[in-house]
């Protein structure tokens, strides 16, 4: 996936801002997020800005938050 506009550090990743761009498989690093695998990083933020046509890679954002844990003993 590429990014099809300019985004800046911090923005969240959206739907809206990514693009399938075909590339040999053998041209594309481990970490450069795939179509089938997209939507698993939308919300996610970006450590530093991207330009239009960059391929989005999962170093590219920060780590997932967590859900918040229950407390021991709650209901």
């Amino acid at each position: 996936m590429v990014v099809n506009r300019d985004v800046e550090r911090g923005r969240e990743i959206e739907v809206e801002m990514l693009a399938q761009y075909e590339v040999p498989e053998r041209f594309l690093t481990e970490n450069v997020i795939t179509s089938d695998r997209a939507t698993e990083f939308v919300g996610r933020r970006l450590r530093g800005s991207l330009r239009r046509g960059d391929f989005l890679r999962e170093s590219d954002l920060e780590p997932a938050e967590k859900a918040p844990q229950a407390s021991p003993g709650a209901p």
